[in-house]
């Protein structure tokens, strides 16, 4: 296997910087495409939700705060799990779980990239750590 890459890794492979493993996904849609050789297909409504078994959400989305192209074109998506760091980067006017002082997020950024009590649970985050 690989090591867990450090920045933004991809959500198929762990890699980070690899330019293969971008994900674009088109506006208002849930399909994503992306050149990672260990891409696997995945159902993107169920994985949103996330089922009893399988608590984990880290799904493509796309960043309320970039703007699109149009709603035609394949845009860069950012998985779920690396939002948090994509939005001190890119965004680090906005508070963020990593950035704490900031403008507010849009709620509707916010509902996207929110980590559920039940999917910290999941991946053994302490009780007493969770928020």
């Amino acid at each position: 296997g690989f090591q867990i890459g450090e920045t933004m890794p991809c959500g198929f492979c762990g890699r980070s910087g690899r330019p293969e493993c971008q994900i674009f996904m088109k506006p208002n849609k849930t399909v994503s495409q992306t050149k990672c050789p260990y891409q696997t297909d995945f159902r993107y409504k169920t994985a949103d939700t996330g089922t009893d078994k399988t608590a984990c959400r880290n799904v493509p989305i796309l960043c309320g705060l970039c703007p699109p192209k149009n709603e035609h074109d394949w845009t860069p998506a950012v998985w779920r799990y690396n939002m948090a760091e994509h939005l001190r980067v890119y965004h680090s006017e906005y508070a963020s779980p990593q950035q704490p002082e900031g403008l507010l997020l849009p709620f509707a950024v916010w509902e996207k990239i929110e980590i559920t009590h039940k999917e910290e649970k999941a991946q053994g985050v302490l009780e007493f750590l969770i928020p």
